[in-house]
């Protein structure tokens, strides 16, 4: 299994654990020893002034779990914990490069994603 890991934040929490018997079977009850854990932690936004996120990492890939309480962006939030809603919601954006958008215009975001003011 892929897990995911930031090595430049260092953040990363995926695990995955087997349980096997004498014989070498997956053991005990369902999920038949198999288990897999993530758990959130703190990130920063590369542009310094937006303070920090929760980010989660799911079978190898980054994901968005909330904003922090504190940050100007969580009073803003319609939904203070993604993570408590059960979403998983892949961050397309995060850098520090300033822009200047008119309406109407676009700016391209991660796979191919489009985003129009």
């Amino acid at each position: 299994m892929q897990d995911y890991y930031d090595i430049n934040d260092d953040l990363g929490t995926e695990l995955l654990k087997t349980t096997l018997t004498g014989d070498n079977n997956l053991s005990g009850d369902s999920p038949y020893g198999v288990t897999y854990t993530t758990t959130e932690q703190n990130k920063d936004f590369e542009q310094a002034l937006w303070g920090n996120y929760k980010v989660i990492g799911f079978l190898g890939e980054e994901y968005f779990g909330g904003y922090n309480a504190g940050n100007g962006l969580y009073s803003e939030s319609f939904n203070k914990n993604s993570l408590s809603s059960e979403q998983l919601e892949k961050i397309i954006v995060d850098d520090d490069t300033e822009l200047t958008l008119n309406k109407g215009e676009s700016i391209k975001l991660k796979d191919g994603l489009c985003a129009v003011l």
